[in-house]
């Protein structure tokens, strides 16, 4: 859930600059007329945690309604981030259960004031055994349309490999800042998952990347990133990678792409020389009153 970041990674936020004001209890009181029923205006599912203050919002915010101000290595640390939350939620820690999420989306992953991210809303999630990796459980089907693993919505069995699914969703949705499903497109472009596969499938990956980091990927790293992505929607759910594999593949991408840049700069640097062309200029020297010609060459 927590992934490493610089000063130079981190997320500006107006939000944390700010100083909350803290109401009493008094006030509180007086503001619900003593917490009454009839002016509850919302809720949350059955979820019972109580969350940490995430100041950054969600992830949805940050590619759909702000100006892609996240660029390339932090969206992989975000996927990273939020690919070990969903691996310790499915293989637990010490014991034979684990969860499935069961509504992994880009709006429940939240974002705290240095840019990491957390799995969040485990309203919908369900227990099951971790030392079975085949087991699934009989659910009806919940979850959000776009995100929604086909094999789960058709037979009703979830399994470890539907968060998969819907994880893939999420990785195309940090390349193309486009969403799951977006209704303004013609009706070959409006399922992102149905666009992404026809671009992998006719070599279009250029066209997918969002124009605000086409220039931050290396071409190796785009390959092995989309192909991450598109194994975790492959239809056989035995098939897909778990979400150990993931963040192992996108931990090794993230290492390659810093490698690439370190290289690109190291190579700009040996590359760069000084160029001072010959010129003549004149010095007065002080007490002849003689002007002597000099020439400086680099």
């Amino acid at each position: 859930m927590n992934s490493t970041t610089g000063k130079g990674d981190r997320i500006s936020s107006t939000i944390s600059a700010q100083h909350c004001h803290r109401f009493t209890l008094a006030e509180i009181q007086s503001a619900t007329e003593n917490f009454d029923d009839d002016l509850v205006i919302g809720k949350g599912g059955d979820d019972p945690c109580l969350y940490e203050y995430m100041p950054n919002g969600t992830l949805y915010d940050h590619l759909h309604k702000d100006a892609g101000n996240l660029n390339w290595v932090q969206r992989l640390k975000i996927a990273i981030g939020a690919g070990r939350g969903l691996d310790y939620l499915h293989t637990g820690v010490g014991t034979q259960h684990g969860f499935i999420h069961r509504d992994v989306k880009s709006s429940n992953i939240l974002l705290n004031v240095n840019g990491e991210a957390m799995i969040s809303d485990f309203g919908l999630s369900k227990l099951g055994l971790t030392n079975q990796s085949s087991s699934y459980i009989d659910a009806s089907v919940k979850g959000t349309f776009g995100y929604l693993d086909p094999e789960y919505f058709y037979t009703g069995k979830l399994t470890r490999k539907t968060d998969v699914y819907a994880f893939g969703v999420v990785l195309f949705e940090l390349l193309t800042r486009r969403p799951a499903i977006d209704l303004s497109k013609g009706e070959d472009q409006c399922s992102l998952v149905r666009w992404a596969q026809k671009c992998v499938k006719d070599g279009k990956l250029d066209q997918m990347v969002d124009f605000n980091i086409k220039k931050q990927i290396f071409p190796k790293c785009l390959r092995r990133f989309v192909q991450i992505a598109n194994r975790c929607l492959i239809n056989v759910p035995k098939e897909r990678p778990t979400m150990t594999e993931v963040v192992a593949s996108l931990q090794a991408l993230l290492e390659l792409q810093q490698k690439s840049e370190k290289s690109v700069e190291s190579s700009s640097v040996k590359g760069f020389h000084w160029k001072i062309p010959k010129y003549p200029f004149s010095a007065t020297k002080a007490n002849s009153g003689q002007t002597m010609m000099h020439t400086y060459e680099t």
